[in-house]
């Protein structure tokens, strides 16, 4: 297919839809693609290209575009922006890879290596690219659920929270509704789409406060997952403000939310690690905020592994202190058979613990005794 060839009306349902070829020229970015960081304007072409040559993956498409040439049979799909351009809806990189690969000198960052692939790319350009053109961009938008949120291409949650929102602005009816309705056209649940909604939220919160300052945090940084797993907790839910309707756009409570960014992504200095630690341990968080002791342990700079233990009853406490030290010496038996030179100090320690649980012992069973006579 060259630039010279006239459309070809494709045959399917729902929308009538153009297959034809495009001048590179006539097509511009989508400022509404789901995929653009928030700080990034759409509007402006090289701030698009800049954070996509950043981003690390469009010089691999440039590298494959340049030796294998473009692939006409994945066409990009794009609505009319006025009587003679287009939008690109679906096919943003393979855009920003054409346009740097006919015209390098365009490129604001990696100029070097956009004019090596620029030169090996030449003879297997072309100024034109295959393009389906529809009426108007909805009609992409209902296509774009299935392959990037379920289907062959799948985009981070992040991405897919955006795009969602975007649905959720067009969509009638009661919240639940329109839960139903997003989950359908995706592929997927309500409780699903409500949680990456209510995650865009949060997300919304911390980048409007430049991230608390946390060093190192960022867009490309912040784990988007780990904010949707936090919506799955209702304790968490209600500790950081998030309304059970996503259409409610009351504010989130700020201050929680801060205590729950730091907790879960500030690395702390011994170690580097986060207080949350593992994602597996954002149950224990929720169990942490829904109790009031144990909540404010941790406000206070507690341990994850010490707020949790004030969740429990001061006797399921005891116990659980009880077992923890048992099953430690467990294994210092077993260890025992493999230490050639056991110290005096390591027998010095054993009697302090025989000592400890000797008083222990008998603290116990004085307790008992003062209960049963109470009865």
């Amino acid at each position: 297919m060259n630039a010279e060839q006239g459309p070809t009306a494709a045959a399917q349902k729902g929308p009538s839809v153009t297959l034809s070829a495009v001048d590179i020229d006539r097509l511009y970015f989508d400022t509404l693609n789901p995929r653009l960081p928030e700080g990034v304007d759409g509007a402006k072409d090289e701030e698009v290209v800049r954070w996509m040559l950043l981003d690390g993956t469009l010089l691999d498409l440039m590298g494959s575009i340049a030796e294998h040439g473009y692939f006409e049979g994945e066409p990009v799909l794009i609505v009319p922006r006025d009587e003679a351009n287009y939008t690109v809806v679906e096919g943003n990189r393979r855009l920003a890879a054409m346009r740097l690969l006919l015209n390098p000198d365009k490129a604001p960052v990696r100029k070097t290596r956009v004019l090596e692939l620029s030169e090996m790319a030449a003879p297997n350009l072309s100024q034109s690219i295959s393009a389906v053109i529809f009426p108007k961009r909805d009609d992409i938008v209902d296509y774009l659920g299935f392959r990037h949120i379920t289907g062959v291409k799948e985009w981070g949650p992040l991405s897919k929270a955006r795009y969602l929102r975007q649905l959720w602005d067009r969509t009638p009816g009661t919240a639940s509704e329109r839960l139903q309705a997003l989950a359908r056209k995706i592929g997927s649940q309500p409780y699903y789409v409500k949680r990456l909604l209510g995650g865009l939220r949060l997300f919304d919160t911390i980048e409007e406060n430049d991230f608390f300052n946390i060093s190192e945090l960022n867009e490309g940084s912040l784990s988007f997952s780990l904010l949707s797993t936090a919506l799955s907790f209702e304790s968490l839910t209600a500790y950081l403000g998030v309304p059970e309707d996503p259409a409610d756009q009351k504010t989130l409570d700020t201050e929680n939310v801060e205590r729950f960014t730091r907790w879960v992504f500030e690395k702390q200095q011994d170690g580097g690690r986060t207080i949350l630690g593992e994602s597996r341990n954002m149950t224990a968080l929720a169990a942490i905020v829904a109790s009031p002791d144990a909540r404010n342990l941790l406000e206070q700079g507690a341990t994850l592994a010490d707020a949790v233990l004030a969740t429990e009853h001061m006797g399921g406490q005891f116990t659980r202190a009880l077992r923890l030290s048992r099953d430690r010496l467990d294994t210092a038996q077993k260890m025992i058979r493999r230490v050639n030179q056991p110290t005096e100090a390591d027998a010095d320690l054993l009697s302090d613990i025989m000592e400890a649980a000797d008083d222990l012992l008998s603290l116990v069973r004085r307790r008992m005794r003062k209960n049963n006579r109470a009865e």
